[in-house]
Protein backbone atom coordinates (compact mmCIF):
# COMPACT_ATOMS: atom_id res chain seq x y z
CA UNK A 1 0.00 0.00 0.00
CA UNK A 2 1.74 3.21 -1.19
CA UNK A 3 1.58 6.70 0.25
CA UNK A 4 -1.23 7.76 -2.06
CA UNK A 5 -3.56 5.06 -0.77
CA UNK A 6 -2.59 5.88 2.80
CA UNK A 7 -3.43 9.54 2.08
CA UNK A 8 -6.74 8.43 0.61
CA UNK A 9 -7.58 6.44 3.73
CA UNK A 10 -6.54 9.44 5.83
CA UNK A 11 -9.02 11.62 4.00
CA UNK A 12 -11.80 9.16 4.75
CA UNK A 13 -10.90 9.41 8.41
CA UNK A 14 -11.99 13.06 8.19
CA UNK A 15 -14.94 12.43 5.86
CA UNK A 16 -17.65 12.62 8.52
CA UNK A 17 -16.17 15.76 10.08
CA UNK A 18 -17.13 17.66 6.91
CA UNK A 19 -20.66 17.59 8.37
CA UNK A 20 -19.57 20.47 10.60
CA UNK A 21 -19.90 23.61 8.53
CA UNK A 22 -17.59 25.52 10.90
CA UNK A 23 -14.71 23.21 9.99
CA UNK A 24 -15.40 23.40 6.27
CA UNK A 25 -15.90 27.17 6.14
CA UNK A 26 -12.71 27.79 8.10
CA UNK A 27 -10.49 25.52 6.00
CA UNK A 28 -12.51 25.29 2.79
CA UNK A 29 -9.86 26.64 0.41
CA UNK A 30 -7.06 24.58 2.00
CA UNK A 31 -9.15 21.38 1.85
CA UNK A 32 -10.04 22.16 -1.76
CA UNK A 33 -6.35 22.48 -2.75
CA UNK A 34 -5.31 19.33 -0.83
CA UNK A 35 -8.08 17.23 -2.38
CA UNK A 36 -7.33 18.55 -5.86
CA UNK A 37 -3.64 17.71 -5.39
CA UNK A 38 -4.55 14.21 -4.23
CA UNK A 39 -6.66 13.59 -7.30
CA UNK A 40 -3.96 14.90 -9.65
CA UNK A 41 -1.40 12.62 -7.98
CA UNK A 42 -3.65 9.66 -8.82
CA UNK A 43 -4.31 10.66 -12.43
CA UNK A 44 -3.01 7.33 -13.73
CA UNK A 45 -5.83 5.51 -11.91
CA UNK A 46 -8.54 6.96 -14.17
CA UNK A 47 -9.37 5.15 -17.38
CA UNK A 48 -10.68 6.87 -20.49
CA UNK A 49 -14.12 5.47 -19.72
CA UNK A 50 -13.98 7.02 -16.24
CA UNK A 51 -13.08 10.42 -17.64
CA UNK A 52 -15.79 10.29 -20.30
CA UNK A 53 -18.39 9.36 -17.68
CA UNK A 54 -17.20 12.15 -15.40
CA UNK A 55 -17.42 14.82 -18.10
CA UNK A 56 -20.87 13.62 -19.15
CA UNK A 57 -21.95 14.26 -15.55
CA UNK A 58 -20.20 17.63 -15.36
CA UNK A 59 -21.66 19.09 -18.56
CA UNK A 60 -25.34 19.38 -17.46
CA UNK A 61 -24.36 20.58 -13.98
CA UNK A 62 -22.00 23.25 -15.31
CA UNK A 63 -24.60 24.23 -17.91
CA UNK A 64 -27.17 24.61 -15.13
CA UNK A 65 -24.83 26.86 -13.13
CA UNK A 66 -23.83 29.02 -16.10
CA UNK A 67 -27.44 29.61 -17.15
CA UNK A 68 -28.43 30.14 -13.54
CA UNK A 69 -25.77 32.83 -13.06
CA UNK A 70 -26.57 34.72 -16.25
CA UNK A 71 -30.39 34.89 -16.02
CA UNK A 72 -31.14 36.71 -12.77
CA UNK A 73 -34.54 38.11 -11.81
CA UNK A 74 -33.76 39.21 -8.26
CA UNK A 75 -30.83 41.49 -7.38
CA UNK A 76 -29.94 44.70 -5.53
CA UNK A 77 -32.43 46.74 -7.56
CA UNK A 78 -35.36 44.72 -6.23
CA UNK A 79 -34.10 44.99 -2.67
CA UNK A 80 -33.72 48.77 -3.01
CA UNK A 81 -37.25 49.02 -4.43
CA UNK A 82 -38.82 47.10 -1.53
CA UNK A 83 -36.74 49.02 1.02
CA UNK A 84 -37.72 52.44 -0.37
CA UNK A 85 -41.42 51.51 -0.53
CA UNK A 86 -41.31 50.28 3.06
CA UNK A 87 -39.71 53.58 4.14
CA UNK A 88 -42.34 55.57 2.26
CA UNK A 89 -45.23 53.67 3.86
CA UNK A 90 -43.65 54.05 7.30
CA UNK A 91 -43.75 57.82 6.92
CA UNK A 92 -47.55 57.65 6.59
CA UNK A 93 -48.21 55.42 9.59
CA UNK A 94 -49.90 57.04 12.59
CA UNK A 95 -48.04 54.94 15.15
CA UNK A 96 -44.98 57.06 16.07
CA UNK A 97 -43.34 54.32 18.18
CA UNK A 98 -43.76 51.77 15.40
CA UNK A 99 -42.43 54.20 12.78
CA UNK A 100 -39.28 55.03 14.74
CA UNK A 101 -38.66 51.40 15.64
CA UNK A 102 -38.92 50.21 12.04
CA UNK A 103 -36.79 53.06 10.74
CA UNK A 104 -33.99 52.08 13.10
CA UNK A 105 -34.35 48.40 12.17
CA UNK A 106 -34.33 49.24 8.46
CA UNK A 107 -31.09 51.20 8.78
CA UNK A 108 -29.44 48.16 10.38
CA UNK A 109 -30.79 45.87 7.64
CA UNK A 110 -29.58 48.18 4.85
CA UNK A 111 -26.15 48.25 6.48
CA UNK A 112 -25.92 44.45 6.55
CA UNK A 113 -27.17 43.88 3.00
CA UNK A 114 -23.73 43.50 1.42
CA UNK A 115 -22.73 40.72 3.84
CA UNK A 116 -26.11 39.02 4.30
CA UNK A 117 -28.24 39.89 1.23
CA UNK A 118 -30.68 36.94 1.44
CA UNK A 119 -31.34 37.46 5.13
CA UNK A 120 -31.70 41.24 4.65
CA UNK A 121 -34.27 40.78 1.91
CA UNK A 122 -36.17 38.27 4.04
CA UNK A 123 -36.26 40.84 6.87
CA UNK A 124 -37.61 43.48 4.49
CA UNK A 125 -40.33 41.05 3.47
CA UNK A 126 -41.25 40.63 7.16
CA UNK A 127 -41.57 44.39 7.58
CA UNK A 128 -43.72 44.48 4.42
CA UNK A 129 -45.88 41.69 5.88
CA UNK A 130 -46.55 43.78 9.00
CA UNK A 131 -47.28 46.93 7.01
CA UNK A 132 -49.52 45.34 4.35
CA UNK A 133 -53.17 44.93 5.24
CA UNK A 134 -54.09 42.98 2.10
CA UNK A 135 -51.60 42.04 -0.67
CA UNK A 136 -47.89 42.38 0.06
CA UNK A 137 -46.05 44.95 -2.05
CA UNK A 138 -42.95 42.74 -2.24
CA UNK A 139 -45.04 39.94 -3.79
CA UNK A 140 -46.16 42.26 -6.61
CA UNK A 141 -42.57 43.42 -7.12
CA UNK A 142 -41.40 39.80 -7.34
CA UNK A 143 -43.96 39.01 -10.06
CA UNK A 144 -42.88 42.13 -11.92
CA UNK A 145 -39.20 41.22 -11.74
CA UNK A 146 -39.80 37.62 -12.88
CA UNK A 147 -41.60 38.78 -16.01
CA UNK A 148 -39.34 41.74 -16.86
CA UNK A 149 -35.80 40.97 -15.72
CA UNK A 150 -35.34 37.34 -16.81
CA UNK A 151 -35.68 35.29 -19.97
CA UNK A 152 -38.64 32.91 -19.53
CA UNK A 153 -37.09 30.34 -21.92
CA UNK A 154 -34.18 29.55 -19.54
CA UNK A 155 -33.72 28.76 -15.89
CA UNK A 156 -33.67 31.98 -13.86
CA UNK A 157 -32.18 32.72 -10.47
CA UNK A 158 -31.63 35.15 -7.65
CA UNK A 159 -28.35 37.03 -7.78
CA UNK A 160 -27.72 38.18 -4.24
CA UNK A 161 -24.88 36.38 -2.53
CA UNK A 162 -23.03 33.49 -4.17
CA UNK A 163 -20.80 33.73 -7.23
CA UNK A 164 -20.42 31.10 -9.92
CA UNK A 165 -17.07 30.02 -8.43
CA UNK A 166 -18.65 29.50 -4.98
CA UNK A 167 -21.36 27.30 -6.47
CA UNK A 168 -18.71 25.39 -8.40
CA UNK A 169 -16.61 24.85 -5.27
CA UNK A 170 -19.64 23.61 -3.35
CA UNK A 171 -20.43 21.20 -6.19
CA UNK A 172 -16.86 19.96 -6.08
CA UNK A 173 -17.24 18.89 -2.45
CA UNK A 174 -20.78 17.51 -2.83
CA UNK A 175 -20.77 15.96 -6.33
CA UNK A 176 -17.55 15.99 -8.31
CA UNK A 177 -15.11 14.81 -5.64
CA UNK A 178 -17.23 11.88 -4.38
CA UNK A 179 -17.56 10.65 -7.97
CA UNK A 180 -13.82 10.94 -8.61
CA UNK A 181 -13.20 9.24 -5.28
CA UNK A 182 -15.44 6.33 -6.24
CA UNK A 183 -13.41 5.83 -9.44
CA UNK A 184 -10.17 5.76 -7.42
CA UNK A 185 -11.52 3.38 -4.76
CA UNK A 186 -13.09 1.04 -7.28
CA UNK A 187 -10.08 0.95 -9.63
CA UNK A 188 -7.66 0.35 -6.75
CA UNK A 189 -10.00 -2.37 -5.41
CA UNK A 190 -9.90 -1.01 -1.87
CA UNK A 191 -13.66 -0.72 -1.32
CA UNK A 192 -13.58 -3.05 1.68
CA UNK A 193 -10.70 -1.10 3.28
CA UNK A 194 -12.48 2.20 2.76
CA UNK A 195 -15.75 0.90 4.20
CA UNK A 196 -13.97 -0.51 7.27
CA UNK A 197 -12.25 2.84 7.91
CA UNK A 198 -15.60 4.64 7.62
CA UNK A 199 -17.31 2.17 9.94
CA UNK A 200 -14.65 2.55 12.65
CA UNK A 201 -14.62 6.34 12.32
CA UNK A 202 -18.39 6.72 12.56
CA UNK A 203 -18.42 4.26 15.47
CA UNK A 204 -16.01 6.61 17.27
CA UNK A 205 -18.20 9.58 16.39
CA UNK A 206 -21.19 7.72 17.87
CA UNK A 207 -19.24 7.13 21.11
CA UNK A 208 -18.09 10.75 21.39
CA UNK A 209 -21.52 12.01 20.36
CA UNK A 210 -23.20 9.93 23.06
CA UNK A 211 -20.74 11.20 25.64
CA UNK A 212 -21.31 14.88 24.81
CA UNK A 213 -25.05 14.27 24.54
CA UNK A 214 -24.93 12.89 28.09
CA UNK A 215 -22.95 15.97 29.17
CA UNK A 216 -25.61 18.25 27.67
CA UNK A 217 -28.54 16.36 29.25
CA UNK A 218 -26.82 16.57 32.65
CA UNK A 219 -26.17 20.29 32.21
CA UNK A 220 -22.40 19.75 32.17
CA UNK A 221 -21.58 20.80 28.61
CA UNK A 222 -19.23 23.75 28.19
CA UNK A 223 -20.91 26.73 26.55
CA UNK A 224 -19.45 27.43 23.13
CA UNK A 225 -17.97 23.92 22.82
CA UNK A 226 -21.03 21.72 22.61
CA UNK A 227 -19.95 19.92 19.41
CA UNK A 228 -17.31 17.31 20.37
CA UNK A 229 -15.94 19.81 22.88
CA UNK A 230 -14.52 21.86 19.99
CA UNK A 231 -17.18 23.94 18.20
CA UNK A 232 -20.13 26.02 19.24
CA UNK A 233 -23.65 24.77 18.47
CA UNK A 234 -26.34 27.14 17.10
CA UNK A 235 -28.97 25.10 18.99
CA UNK A 236 -27.43 22.57 21.42
CA UNK A 237 -30.62 20.56 21.98
CA UNK A 238 -30.71 19.27 18.38
CA UNK A 239 -27.02 18.46 17.77
CA UNK A 240 -25.33 15.07 17.86
CA UNK A 241 -21.64 14.30 17.48
CA UNK A 242 -20.14 16.50 14.72
CA UNK A 243 -23.59 17.14 13.21
CA UNK A 244 -25.48 20.31 14.09
CA UNK A 245 -28.81 18.57 13.41
CA UNK A 246 -29.63 15.14 14.83
CA UNK A 247 -31.75 14.10 11.82
CA UNK A 248 -28.69 14.59 9.61
CA UNK A 249 -26.79 12.25 11.91
CA UNK A 250 -29.61 9.70 11.47
CA UNK A 251 -29.44 9.93 7.69
CA UNK A 252 -25.65 9.52 7.78
CA UNK A 253 -25.99 6.50 10.10
CA UNK A 254 -28.34 4.81 7.61
CA UNK A 255 -25.68 5.13 4.90
CA UNK A 256 -22.94 3.80 7.19
CA UNK A 257 -25.18 0.95 8.37
CA UNK A 258 -25.46 -0.13 4.74
CA UNK A 259 -21.67 -0.27 4.41
CA UNK A 260 -21.56 -2.19 7.72
CA UNK A 261 -24.00 -4.82 6.48
CA UNK A 262 -22.08 -4.92 3.19
CA UNK A 263 -18.89 -5.70 5.15
CA UNK A 264 -20.60 -8.28 7.39
CA UNK A 265 -22.01 -10.04 4.34
CA UNK A 266 -18.57 -10.26 2.72
CA UNK A 267 -16.90 -11.43 5.96
CA UNK A 268 -19.49 -14.18 6.49
CA UNK A 269 -19.21 -15.47 2.93
CA UNK A 270 -15.41 -15.36 2.90
CA UNK A 271 -14.86 -17.13 6.22
CA UNK A 272 -17.76 -19.60 6.26
CA UNK A 273 -18.52 -20.65 9.88
CA UNK A 274 -15.42 -19.11 11.44
CA UNK A 275 -16.55 -15.53 11.04
CA UNK A 276 -17.41 -15.19 14.78
CA UNK A 277 -13.68 -15.41 15.51
CA UNK A 278 -12.94 -12.65 13.02
CA UNK A 279 -11.85 -9.32 14.56
CA UNK A 280 -13.37 -7.44 11.64
CA UNK A 281 -16.74 -9.14 12.19
CA UNK A 282 -16.77 -8.28 15.90
CA UNK A 283 -15.72 -4.66 15.25
CA UNK A 284 -18.40 -4.13 12.61
CA UNK A 285 -21.09 -5.79 14.73
CA UNK A 286 -20.25 -3.63 17.76
CA UNK A 287 -20.35 -0.48 15.61
CA UNK A 288 -23.79 -1.43 14.27
CA UNK A 289 -25.09 -1.70 17.85
CA UNK A 290 -23.49 1.66 18.74
CA UNK A 291 -25.00 3.38 15.70
CA UNK A 292 -28.52 2.10 16.35
CA UNK A 293 -28.21 3.10 20.03
CA UNK A 294 -27.01 6.58 19.03
CA UNK A 295 -30.19 7.18 17.01
CA UNK A 296 -32.34 6.59 20.09
CA UNK A 297 -30.04 8.58 22.34
CA UNK A 298 -30.03 11.55 19.95
CA UNK A 299 -33.87 11.70 20.22
CA UNK A 300 -34.23 11.85 16.44
CA UNK A 301 -37.86 10.83 15.89
CA UNK A 302 -37.69 10.59 12.11
CA UNK A 303 -34.31 8.87 12.50
CA UNK A 304 -35.93 6.09 14.56
CA UNK A 305 -38.56 5.56 11.87
CA UNK A 306 -36.21 5.46 8.91
CA UNK A 307 -33.44 3.42 10.57
CA UNK A 308 -35.94 0.71 11.40
CA UNK A 309 -37.41 1.00 7.91
CA UNK A 310 -33.92 0.32 6.57
CA UNK A 311 -33.33 -2.61 8.95
CA UNK A 312 -36.75 -4.04 8.16
CA UNK A 313 -36.16 -3.79 4.40
CA UNK A 314 -32.70 -5.34 4.82
CA UNK A 315 -33.89 -8.23 7.00
CA UNK A 316 -34.73 -10.36 3.98
CA UNK A 317 -31.08 -10.25 2.91
CA UNK A 318 -29.67 -10.91 6.38
CA UNK A 319 -31.20 -14.36 6.90
CA UNK A 320 -31.95 -17.44 4.75
CA UNK A 321 -35.34 -17.49 3.03
CA UNK A 322 -36.71 -20.11 5.45
CA UNK A 323 -36.16 -17.75 8.36
CA UNK A 324 -37.35 -14.65 6.53
CA UNK A 325 -40.84 -14.69 8.08
CA UNK A 326 -39.46 -15.05 11.61
CA UNK A 327 -37.02 -12.15 11.06
CA UNK A 328 -39.76 -9.95 9.59
CA UNK A 329 -42.13 -10.61 12.47
CA UNK A 330 -39.42 -10.08 15.12
CA UNK A 331 -38.14 -6.79 13.66
CA UNK A 332 -41.69 -5.55 13.05
CA UNK A 333 -42.78 -6.24 16.63
CA UNK A 334 -39.67 -4.56 18.08
CA UNK A 335 -39.96 -1.56 15.75
CA UNK A 336 -43.66 -1.00 16.37
CA UNK A 337 -43.21 -1.38 20.14
CA UNK A 338 -40.39 1.17 20.26
CA UNK A 339 -42.29 3.62 18.06
CA UNK A 340 -45.53 3.39 20.03
CA UNK A 341 -43.75 3.85 23.36
CA UNK A 342 -42.26 7.12 22.08
CA UNK A 343 -45.01 9.60 23.04
CA UNK A 344 -43.41 12.60 21.31
CA UNK A 345 -43.00 10.66 18.07
CA UNK A 346 -46.62 9.47 18.15
CA UNK A 347 -47.83 13.02 18.79
CA UNK A 348 -45.91 14.31 15.79
CA UNK A 349 -47.28 11.56 13.55
CA UNK A 350 -50.83 12.36 14.73
CA UNK A 351 -50.31 16.09 14.09
CA UNK A 352 -49.02 15.34 10.60
CA UNK A 353 -52.10 13.33 9.65
CA UNK A 354 -54.51 15.84 11.21
CA UNK A 355 -52.86 18.78 9.43
CA UNK A 356 -51.62 20.49 12.62
CA UNK A 357 -47.93 19.84 11.96
CA UNK A 358 -45.53 22.77 11.40
CA UNK A 359 -43.99 20.81 8.52
CA UNK A 360 -47.39 20.25 6.93
CA UNK A 361 -47.92 24.02 6.71
CA UNK A 362 -44.39 24.46 5.31
CA UNK A 363 -45.20 21.93 2.58
CA UNK A 364 -48.48 23.70 1.74
CA UNK A 365 -46.58 26.99 1.40
CA UNK A 366 -43.90 25.59 -0.89
CA UNK A 367 -46.47 23.82 -3.08
CA UNK A 368 -48.13 27.21 -3.62
CA UNK A 369 -44.67 28.62 -4.35
CA UNK A 370 -43.94 25.89 -6.93
CA UNK A 371 -47.17 26.59 -8.79
CA UNK A 372 -45.96 30.06 -9.80
CA UNK A 373 -42.70 28.88 -11.45
CA UNK A 374 -43.18 25.16 -11.98
CA UNK A 375 -41.22 24.74 -15.19
CA UNK A 376 -37.83 26.36 -14.39
CA UNK A 377 -38.02 27.07 -10.68
CA UNK A 378 -36.71 30.11 -8.79
CA UNK A 379 -33.00 29.24 -8.90
CA UNK A 380 -30.48 27.45 -6.71
CA UNK A 381 -30.48 28.43 -3.01
CA UNK A 382 -33.53 30.65 -3.51
CA UNK A 383 -35.83 29.17 -0.86
CA UNK A 384 -34.72 31.31 2.10
CA UNK A 385 -35.13 34.49 0.07
CA UNK A 386 -38.36 33.67 -1.78
CA UNK A 387 -40.39 31.71 0.75
CA UNK A 388 -41.27 34.72 2.91
CA UNK A 389 -43.45 35.97 0.06
CA UNK A 390 -45.58 32.81 0.17
CA UNK A 391 -45.63 32.26 3.92
CA UNK A 392 -48.99 31.31 5.41
CA UNK A 393 -50.44 32.80 8.58
CA UNK A 394 -49.90 29.49 10.42
CA UNK A 395 -46.14 29.59 9.78
CA UNK A 396 -45.93 33.31 10.60
CA UNK A 397 -47.71 32.81 13.92
CA UNK A 398 -45.51 29.83 14.78
CA UNK A 399 -42.37 31.82 14.00
CA UNK A 400 -43.41 34.69 16.27
CA UNK A 401 -44.22 32.25 19.07
CA UNK A 402 -40.78 30.66 18.74
CA UNK A 403 -39.04 34.05 18.72
CA UNK A 404 -40.81 35.70 21.65
CA UNK A 405 -37.81 35.22 23.92
CA UNK A 406 -35.12 35.29 21.24
CA UNK A 407 -34.96 39.11 20.75
CA UNK A 408 -34.45 38.50 17.00
CA UNK A 409 -37.87 39.13 15.53
CA UNK A 410 -36.74 39.57 11.94
CA UNK A 411 -34.26 36.73 11.45
CA UNK A 412 -36.14 34.24 9.23
CA UNK A 413 -36.44 30.69 10.50
CA UNK A 414 -37.78 29.13 7.31
CA UNK A 415 -34.40 28.51 5.71
CA UNK A 416 -35.47 24.95 4.77
CA UNK A 417 -38.79 23.53 3.60
CA UNK A 418 -38.25 20.36 5.68
CA UNK A 419 -38.54 18.52 2.37
CA UNK A 420 -35.54 18.27 0.06
CA UNK A 421 -37.77 16.92 -2.68
CA UNK A 422 -40.14 19.90 -2.70
CA UNK A 423 -37.35 22.44 -2.12
CA UNK A 424 -35.33 21.05 -5.03
CA UNK A 425 -38.41 21.15 -7.25
CA UNK A 426 -38.94 24.78 -6.23
CA UNK A 427 -35.31 25.74 -6.93
CA UNK A 428 -34.50 23.90 -10.19
CA UNK A 429 -38.03 23.36 -11.48
CA UNK A 430 -39.60 20.44 -13.30
CA UNK A 431 -36.97 20.44 -16.06
CA UNK A 432 -34.02 20.40 -13.66
CA UNK A 433 -35.74 17.71 -11.61
CA UNK A 434 -36.12 15.52 -14.70
CA UNK A 435 -32.48 16.03 -15.73
CA UNK A 436 -30.76 15.64 -12.34
CA UNK A 437 -33.08 13.92 -9.84
CA UNK A 438 -35.37 11.56 -11.75
CA UNK A 439 -32.46 9.48 -13.20
CA UNK A 440 -31.25 8.82 -9.63
CA UNK A 441 -34.72 7.53 -8.65
CA UNK A 442 -34.82 5.34 -11.76
CA UNK A 443 -31.36 3.82 -11.25
CA UNK A 444 -31.97 3.07 -7.56
CA UNK A 445 -35.32 1.37 -8.15
CA UNK A 446 -33.95 -0.56 -11.13
CA UNK A 447 -30.90 -1.72 -9.14
CA UNK A 448 -33.08 -2.72 -6.19
CA UNK A 449 -35.29 -4.85 -8.43
CA UNK A 450 -32.65 -6.42 -10.68
CA UNK A 451 -29.38 -6.73 -8.73
CA UNK A 452 -28.56 -10.26 -7.52
CA UNK A 453 -25.65 -9.20 -5.26
CA UNK A 454 -26.90 -9.01 -1.68
CA UNK A 455 -23.96 -6.92 -0.51
CA UNK A 456 -24.79 -4.19 -3.05
CA UNK A 457 -28.48 -4.50 -2.22
CA UNK A 458 -27.86 -3.26 1.32
CA UNK A 459 -26.42 -0.04 -0.07
CA UNK A 460 -29.23 0.28 -2.63
CA UNK A 461 -31.87 -0.10 0.10
CA UNK A 462 -30.14 2.58 2.20
CA UNK A 463 -30.05 5.03 -0.72
CA UNK A 464 -33.74 4.41 -1.43
CA UNK A 465 -34.54 5.02 2.25
CA UNK A 466 -32.60 8.31 2.15
CA UNK A 467 -34.60 9.36 -0.90
CA UNK A 468 -37.79 8.66 1.09
CA UNK A 469 -36.27 10.55 4.03
CA UNK A 470 -35.76 13.57 1.77
CA UNK A 471 -39.51 13.83 1.20
CA UNK A 472 -40.19 14.70 4.86
CA UNK A 473 -36.86 16.24 5.91
CA UNK A 474 -33.71 17.84 4.44
CA UNK A 475 -30.84 15.30 4.75
CA UNK A 476 -29.22 16.44 1.49
CA UNK A 477 -28.66 19.94 2.90
CA UNK A 478 -25.84 18.40 4.94
CA UNK A 479 -22.60 18.09 2.99
CA UNK A 480 -21.51 14.83 4.67
CA UNK A 481 -24.82 13.11 3.88
CA UNK A 482 -25.04 14.36 0.29
CA UNK A 483 -21.39 13.58 -0.55
CA UNK A 484 -21.61 10.10 1.03
CA UNK A 485 -24.84 9.47 -0.90
CA UNK A 486 -23.14 10.41 -4.19
CA UNK A 487 -20.09 8.27 -3.33
CA UNK A 488 -22.16 5.15 -2.56
CA UNK A 489 -24.40 5.76 -5.58
CA UNK A 490 -21.30 5.90 -7.79
CA UNK A 491 -19.99 2.66 -6.23
CA UNK A 492 -23.28 0.96 -7.13
CA UNK A 493 -23.09 2.16 -10.74
CA UNK A 494 -19.48 1.03 -11.09
CA UNK A 495 -20.27 -2.36 -9.57
CA UNK A 496 -23.21 -2.85 -11.92
CA UNK A 497 -21.19 -1.85 -15.00
CA UNK A 498 -18.31 -4.10 -13.94
CA UNK A 499 -20.67 -7.06 -13.55
CA UNK A 500 -22.23 -6.47 -16.98
CA UNK A 501 -18.82 -6.14 -18.66
CA UNK A 502 -17.64 -9.35 -16.95
CA UNK A 503 -20.68 -11.23 -18.28
CA UNK A 504 -20.14 -9.91 -21.80
CA UNK A 505 -16.57 -11.22 -21.74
Amino acid sequence: MNWRIVTLLGYFCLFSLSSNIQLLSRYEDMIFVVILSLILSLYYIFSKKNLVSFFLICIPILGLYITHSSNSFLDERIYAMISSLNSERLSYTGDDAKREYYKEIQKQIDGSFQNEPSTSLSMMVEIDRDLSAAEMVSSRILNYSIHNYSNPLFISSINLNKSFFEYLKKSFFVIFFPILLSFIVFNLKITNHIFLVLIILVGLLAVFGSYYRFQYLQGLSQEGREILGIWTAPEPRIIFSSFTYKNHWSAYVILILSTSLYSLHNIIHSQNFSFFRSKKFNIVFVVIVLLVFSIFYSSSNSGILFVFLFLLASSGLMVPKKRFSVAMITISVVSVSLIFTNTLLMNRIRDLFTGDSFRFHLWKDIINQIQIKTFWGYGIDSYETINGLFQSSEITNARYLNLQNAHQQYIPLTVHAHSDLLQTLSEIGFIGFCILIFPVFFVLIKTLMTSSRHSIQYITIALNVIMLYSIVDFPFRNIAVSSMFIFLFSIILLSQNHRIAFRLQ
